[in-house]
């Protein structure tokens, strides 16, 4: 029997050893009848190799496939910005080489993104939480952030000013900051600068943030309307009380020089001087005593020793304090006796205070031949001392500004004052959980100004 061979087919893919088929054919016992017969045969065999080695190529390659597709896709998230799966290792020596390069880079990635994000979250904490606010602006002055702070002073929010001109907002602060800076030459730290922003004083500072030549600037604002606001009363507080403290001591110079010049000897003339020496020490005493107050206050000694006391009693020693003062300027000052007891826990030397300034108040604002009346009763659980005058009143605009420390009104209609002895008196009640308001009609209305503080209950055994 004759053997012969037909064929031999192989298939080499991705590294993958040679696979090869051997067919072995015999020929048939009555032989081939025919040339064509042999060559279907050998046609048919190779096919059938062909198909078996695509089929074995394709077994060993599918690993290395699926992982260099998911290599593949690992690039693409990389690209778009997000942190890919790992890769798995598997497939062949490259296939596998290429996932542990990828998965490594991966981890580094991942590491610094997640570095890069915490700091991001740090920078925009301190950005939006910098006092007064902040705006980035590019090279052409626009806005390319703006913080919730700097935005709620300038009047708009963070999204609908970026991309805009910040002189499209607010005109004088772009000339503060100034323009912008050369690409070739970024602009040096400016020294801080004030303007007037939507009312308010803003301090401003231009800095660069960039030293790539791209221009832009981190503007700071700070609003400093209330320190402006502070250092303007502080400049008046001081001019008024040398002017407080001048007139007095000048009065009693020339008292004095008239009374050593001769005018002692006379008995009548002695004695003109000596109230009028009298007046002028008493308000250096109110003064001073006014300007310790405020030195305790801003101490912190605001510690107070409280005792039961009575709110008609209270009122009745401290306007016996202040009677010869109002005689003494034409003005009629008498206590309404209250109907009952009304009893309080307070500290009566501070109590006592507050209520002697709103008096001394009173008969600085009310013109001779006026009245001052002073009642004590109690409504809603408190107790309550009014004062009430016949002076020159106050403006409406001016009520809610008289308790805050240093104000006068118009000096032209007033006996002067170093603008304390309200606040002073807010400041003791306000230590008291009571209440302390005023009340005019308006010019030459007359005033009331009423403390109301919590009336005393005994306990049962403190009444035991």
């Amino acid at each position: 029997m004759r053997r012969v061979v037909l064929a031999s087919a192989g298939l080499t893919a991705a590294g993958a050893a040679a696979a090869g088929l051997v067919l072995i054919l015999a020929q048939p016992p009555g032989g081939w009848s025919s040339v064509g017969d042999a060559a279907g045969v050998l046609i048919g065999t190779a096919i059938a190799a062909g198909v078996v080695g695509a089929a074995a190529a394709w077994v060993i390659t599918l690993p290395a496939a699926r992982t260099l597709r998911r290599a593949a896709s690992a690039l693409w998230a990389f690209g778009e910005g997000e942190t890919p799966e790992r890769v798995p290792v598997r497939g062949g020596a490259e296939p596998a080489a290429v996932a542990l390069a990828l998965n490594d880079v991966t981890r580094t990635v991942g590491k610094r993104i997640r570095a890069l994000e915490v700091r991001d979250a740090q920078l925009e904490h301190v950005f939006q939480n910098t006092p007064g606010g902040a705006v980035v602006l590019d090279e052409e002055g626009r806005i390319v952030e703006m913080s919730h702070t700097a935005a709620s002073l300038l009047g708009t929010t963070p999204e609908l000013s970026a991309g805009k001109a910040l002189d499209g907002f607010v005109p004088n602060l772009a000339d503060a900051v100034g323009g912008p800076p050369s690409p070739a030459a970024p602009a040096p730290d400016e020294p801080p600068t004030e303007s007037v922003v939507m009312g308010r004083q803003v301090k401003i500072r231009s800095l660069p943030i960039s030293h790539d030549g791209n221009g832009r600037r981190l503007v700071l604002l700070e609003d400093v309307t209330s320190q402006t606001q502070t250092e303007r009363v502080r400049r008046e507080f001081v001019a008024n009380v040398s002017h407080d403290l001048r007139t007095p001591i000048t009065s009693l110079r020339a008292l004095l020089d008239t009374l050593e010049s001769g005018a002692k000897d006379d008995p009548g003339a002695a004695a003109t001087f000596l109230g009028q020496i009298r007046v002028e020490v008493e308000r250096l005493e109110s003064l001073t005593e006014e300007l310790l107050e405020v030195a305790r206050f801003e101490a912190g000694q605001d510690r107070m020793e409280m005792r039961e006391s009575d709110c008609g009693e209270i009122a009745r020693l401290v306007t016996g304090r202040l009677t010869a003062l109002a005689g003494r300027s034409g003005i009629t000052l008498r206590t309404v006796p209250a109907e009952a007891s009304i009893p309080v826990r307070v500290d009566t030397e501070r109590i006592g205070r507050a209520l002697l300034n709103v008096i001394h108040n009173a008969v600085k604002f009310t013109p001779p031949g006026g009245q001052i009346t002073v009642a004590a009763d109690a409504v809603e659980g408190y107790g309550r001392i009014t004062v009430s005058d016949t002076g020159v009143g106050v403006e409406r605009d001016d009520l809610p500004r008289v308790f805050d420390r240093f104000f006068r009104s118009d000096m032209s209609r007033t006996g002067g004052g170093a603008g304390l002895g309200l606040a002073i008196a807010q400041r003791i009640v306000n230590l008291h959980r009571g209440e302390i308001k005023i009340e005019s009609a308006g010019v030459d209305q007359g005033t009331t100004v009423t403390i109301a503080l919590p009336l005393f209950v005994p306990r049962s055994s403190d009444q035991a």
